[in-house]
């Protein structure tokens, strides 16, 4: 209750005392010692601070242990909380020795009020132990691409091998984000569910502008944090702030880094899905040529100033003496703004052009003989 009493004062000071407006050229400032803001579907970074830099994460760990959990578990389950989970310090959902809860109750538990004790038992309910359950962690970790963080646990309490950066924990959050589950979780405010009432450690889900997630974490070492989600206008948005020194920061941050994206960036349309870039020729083929098209649309996150400098590059095999299968890449496309690269993809083929045979060519010798040219 502390909390949202500050955090509405907050938003009276800043209705009335608004944060200026950053245009897109500003670098906003950031009390973060670590930051990074992506748009989700493009993956864009708009705006990036120390984030390749490794530091502990606190409870923002949680957003991988509930990705997990997830992929793998029945939400029906019925788990059983150990003596490790029940004696666990820092913030709980007050789950008592030999307790029979159901994983949902524990995914909530452990996204609204961070419980380490909900943390501990899913992880021993799915892996039979934390240390197996971290393992499963590390693996995911690395198949999405975040090299540099390692997991110890499954809460995040501080452990000098308990460790991200803000880049990855982004990456983490982007794949989580694709669970319709995860995101209604995420911005649930408040729940009742098997005996446990509990209410939600991010605030800034009060703020209403946008912001429906994440997660929020502290501890001794890792400062104030948190990993924020929001929406407007079809474009949706992942911030990393991770360090902060005080509630307050970490709260004015997210907040400023929420307008900072809004105010300069809008989602622009480029190409449509099938849009077709370009032709080649397939010599001796039974089609003149294939046409290269694109998979799915192009959208990306700019500013207005970025829309009118953007340059495109559709580079592609002109012609190729082999027989083309659809969907083989035969090129690419490269959006530019000025000498920055924002965007790549691949062309396909759209269609099968297969090379000529001896019968073909024997038609088309008789179509020339019963329909000569004039």
């Amino acid at each position: 209750m502390k909390n949202r009493i500050r955090l509405a004062i907050f938003l009276i000071a800043i209705t009335f005392f608004p944060i200026p407006a950053a245009n897109a050229r500003q670098t906003p400032s950031f009390y973060a010692r670590n930051a990074i803001l992506i748009e989700i579907d493009s993956g864009r970074v708009l705006y990036e601070k120390q984030a390749h830099v490794r530091i502990p994460m606190a409870s923002t760990t949680k957003i991988m242990t509930a990705l997990l959990v997830l992929e793998k578990a029945n939400l029906d389950d019925i788990a059983t909380v150990s003596k490790r989970a029940a004696r666990i310090g820092g913030s709980t959902m007050n789950l008592e020795l030999g307790e029979q809860i159901s994983v949902l109750a524990l995914m909530y538990g452990l996204m609204l009020r961070s419980g380490n004790d909900a943390a501990i038992a899913l992880a021993e309910h799915i892996a039979g132990s934390v240390e197996e359950f971290c393992e499963l962690m590390n693996q995911k970790a690395r198949e999405l691409g975040a090299y540099n963080t390692s997991f110890v646990s499954p809460h995040g309490l501080d452990h000098h091998n308990h460790y991200t950066t803000a880049a990855d924990l982004a990456l983490i959050t982007k794949e989580a984000m694709k669970n319709d589950l995860f995101r209604k979780i995420i911005a649930t405010k408040t729940i009742t569910i098997d005996g446990h009432t509990m209410s939600n450690t991010n605030n800034l889900l009060y703020a209403n502008n946008g912001i429906d997630g994440v997660k929020t974490g502290y501890t001794s070492k890792a400062g104030r944090c948190i990993v924020i989600t929001a929406e407007r206008n079809g474009m949706r948005i992942i911030g990393v702030i991770l360090g902060c020194n005080t509630t307050n920061q970490r709260t004015t941050d997210a907040l400023k880094m929420t307008e900072f994206a809004y105010d300069n960036y809008q989602i622009y349309t480029l190409y449509k899905e099938n849009s077709s870039l370009g032709k080649t020729r397939v010599e001796k083929g039974k089609k003149s040529y294939v046409n290269l098209v694109l998979k799915e649309d192009v959208c990306l996150p700019l500013t207005e100033e970025e829309y009118d400098k953007l340059n495109y590059e559709v580079n592609y095999e002109k012609s190729t003496k082999k027989t083309v299968h659809k969907d083989d890449i035969l090129g690419e496309l490269v959006i530019k703004c000025e000498d920055d690269v924002l965007y790549s993809c691949y062309l396909y083929a759209e269609s099968t052009c297969k090379k000529k045979n001896f019968l073909d060519y024997i038609k088309e010798i008789l179509n020339l003989w019963l329909y000569p040219l004039k």
